[in-house]
């Protein structure tokens, strides 16, 4: 089993890969994977909205805020 990477390690390395995206590349996409695309995202956007409501809650623990 793998290792958990530390959670600042995994958002820098989030950050670099979205900075990294081809955008030009999507024009070639048809109607379907576009939508496809679209459905990732928001299940990353949930995924990421979950981890700032974690990450507030044990600032706010550690008295941190």
């Amino acid at each position: 089993m793998d290792e958990p990477t530390p959670t600042a390690r995994a958002l820098a390395g989030a950050r670099s890969l979205l900075a990294s995206i081809d955008h030009a590349g999507r024009r070639r996409l048809d109607a379907e994977v576009r939508l496809g695309l679209v459905s990732e995202v928001v299940a990353l956007g949930r995924q990421v909205e979950a981890l700032r409501v974690v990450l507030i809650a044990e600032a706010d623990r550690a008295k941190a805020a």
